[in-house]
């Protein structure tokens, strides 16, 4: 319902229901807001109690007024009368006195001292209706707390608890999240994997941000309803933490001329690292049409001694035109291995890498049924500069003196 359907059916002025809200603490600041249930039930319940409290007041004089004049009373002759005694609170005043002395009504706040007296300490000491406390039988003291008594207490309007703000939770689990995934990328070794975690950590850090900025406006703007705000102002924290790490990161793989020079200490971790060797590693295919450093496994290459004809200056490799392997050929790559996936890594030499390619490509050596007389086994390996450009491969080729198949 809104608030001009509910001035309506109480017959009231909108502007009478609006300063309510006002004074509740209500969110309604024009005549086509809407009110919760809850809300409706509070504001009928204090615009009823204002109406008979405003009836309250007005009743004691109406009765005055209609009151009629004292009539002598038939037995009492013709002898003086004496004017009946009225009752106020304590004190007894006859009528012909408080008429010919002009003496303050005692109805009026002046004849009770006492009244006054406490209505000024009430007045002091900030209370929020000073009259409840004196009459605490009349209508107003059936009036709902106001939102300053709410506040105060930290509870709700008809009494309930306040709850933490339903954004938080979101909030936390995706923060929580964003933490694991940092965590567990560093401890890949797959760049790909890497960069995967990374996305979903920092989608998981922008849905805490916004949680906790979220949680943080609710909380400030309702405190009688909603609590929480350390952990929306720790969320918050926690979450532009996060994207500033992020950020350092990406700038680490990207940017930094070397691990060491990483923004936050980042180039010691194993992820940084790794990430950084793809990063060159692709930018390294893709400035060759998006060739792979070395031949792949599998692959056959014809004899030729023309230097002319090198696949990458950039690479130690043997034979010519990849050709079918059916066809006669000299040279069949037999597997092709990562020496070392640490774009930072000095270079460790010919000599070093081609003792490393033995090794790792013993098993597929040992695979071979029955090769073929004449055989014996090659590496191709990366130059210096092929290195630093994020060539770490090394491949390991068969090389037989005759054109003829291997028997694999």
């Amino acid at each position: 319902m809104k608030v001009n359907e509910l001035a309506k059916e109480l017959e009231l002025p909108t502007s009478v229901v609006l300063e309510q809200c006002l004074r509740l603490g209500i969110d309604a600041t024009w005549a086509g807001s809407e009110l919760s249930a809850t809300e409706l039930v509070v504001l009928r319940a204090e615009l009823a109690n204002e109406e008979q409290a405003a009836v309250a007041d007005k009743a004691p004089a109406a009765e005055v007024a209609a009151e009629p004049p004292v009539e002598p009373s038939p037995d009492a002759g013709d002898g003086p009368v004496e004017p009946e005694l009225e009752s106020v609170g304590a004190g007894v005043v006859t009528g012909a006195a408080a008429a010919s002395s002009g003496a303050v009504p005692p109805t009026a706040v002046g004849s009770l001292p006492d009244m006054t007296d406490e209505l000024m300490d009430a007045a002091k000491h900030g209370a929020a209706d000073p009259m409840d406390r004196r009459f605490a039988g009349s209508v107003n003291a059936n009036r709902p707390p106001s939102v300053a008594t709410d506040r105060g207490k930290g509870g709700l309007p008809n009494g309930g608890k306040r709850r933490y703000d339903a954004a938080l939770r979101p909030g936390i689990i995706a923060v929580v999240l964003a933490i694991a995934f940092v965590v567990g990328a560093n401890s890949l070794d797959e760049p790909a994997l890497i960069v995967l975690l990374w996305i979903g950590a920092l989608v998981g850090v922008i849905i805490g941000l916004i949680s906790g900025n979220k949680a943080r406006y609710r909380i400030t703007t309702h405190p009688e309803q909603r609590r929480g705000l350390p952990l929306a102002i720790v969320l918050m924290v926690v979450s532009v933490l996060g994207i500033i790490g992020l950020g350092a990161a990406a700038f680490s793989v990207v940017r930094s001329p070397t691990a060491d020079d990483a923004p936050l200490g980042l180039g010691t971790y194993n992820s940084i690292t790794q990430t950084r060797w793809g990063y060159l590693r692709v930018t390294n295919i893709a400035d060759t049409s998006w060739e792979r450093p070395a031949k792949d496994a599998g692959t056959c290459w014809a004899l030729t001694s023309s230097k002319d004809e090198a696949r990458r200056a950039e690479r130690v490799e043997f034979g010519g035109a990849q050709v079918d392997c059916d066809s006669p050929h000299a040279f069949q790559v037999l597997a092709t291995h990562s020496v070392n996936n640490d774009a930072d890594a000095a270079y460790p030499g010919a000599a070093s890498l081609k003792k490393t390619a033995l090794i790792r490509c013993q098993p597929e050596i040992d695979k071979l049924k029955r090769p073929p007389a004449g055989m014996r086994v090659v590496v191709e390996y990366p130059t210096s500069d092929g290195w630093n450009d994020g060539d770490h491969d090394v491949s390991c080729v068969a090389f037989v003196s005759r054109d003829v198949p291997l028997d694999d």
